[in-house]
C-alpha cells in the first residue's frame, strides 16, 4: 500500500460519512 493510495482511500471514506451524515 502507498501512501497515496492510502489518502485517496481515507478521502473517500470521508466523502462518503459525509454523504451519510447529510
Amino acid at each position: 500500500t502507498g501512501v497515496i493510495e492510502n489518502s485517496a482511500f481515507h478521502e473517500i471514506i470521508n466523502n462518503l460519512r459525509m454523504i451519510n451524515f447529510k
